[in-house]
């Protein structure tokens, strides 16, 4: 996905703030300055929630046509980030729910989320298992319930806190607490069978 010819090399606050206000007051180089700053998060994020790559992209797409739509209609202080994460759970849901055979007869094996877990890698597998376990890893993370891998993707890749997640999803914090917790027990699970295996399949 294609990003707006501004180069942003650090986050200011008060940079988006404007931005912001800008699009409230009509100033499409607000829009164009969100976009820029956001698009590529939104997009690790909307892959985290589906596995559909042009789904997503339309998705994300439909978030900045709206926002320029009800411009007239946003709230000034939000927290920008935090309001784009929420409009693209949303949509993508909304789309989701629209689309539900088509959503569910997509194969597992499509899904492109990354999981960066080299470091836990080199403590329990030597060089020569890193593919195999990463393999299995993604595998793993892929087949975890959309709301688990969302939950995932917000605590470990956009390092929110339970609170903020519960706030962005629109869920109650026990919720948020129980959806991390089946995740994880759920990948750890699967991976201690895999080496078990390795582990056997050497001795």
């Amino acid at each position: 996905m294609s990003s707006s010819s501004i180069k942003i090399n650090s986050f200011n606050y008060d940079s988006v703030n404007n931005w912001w206000n800008d699009l409230r007051h009509g100033e499409k180089s607000g829009l164009k300055s969100i976009y820029a700053f956001y698009v590529e998060d939104m997009y690790k994020y909307g892959m985290a929630i589906h596995n559909n790559k042009s789904f997503v992209k339309d998705c994300v797409q439909e978030v900045f046509v709206s926002l320029w739509k009800y411009r007239g209609n946003l709230r000034e202080g939000v927290n920008v980030k935090q309001y784009l994460f929420k409009s693209l759970s949303n949509r993508i849901q909304k789309e989701i729910a629209k689309e539900s055979k088509l959503y569910h007869s997509n194969a597992i094996d499509s899904f492109e989320f990354r999981f960066q877990s080299e470091s836990f890698e080199k403590q329990i597998i030597d060089e020569q298992q890193k593919s195999s376990i990463q393999k299995k890893l993604f595998s793993s993370l892929s087949s975890l319930p959309s709301r688990q891998r969302e939950v995932v993707h917000l605590l470990f890749f956009e390092n929110l806190t339970y609170e903020e997640i519960s706030e962005l999803m629109g869920i109650n914090l026990r919720s948020v607490y129980t959806l991390a917790w089946k995740a994880i027990s759920s990948l750890k699970r699967s991976l201690i069978s895999f080496l078990i295996v390795i582990f056997y399949s050497v001795f």
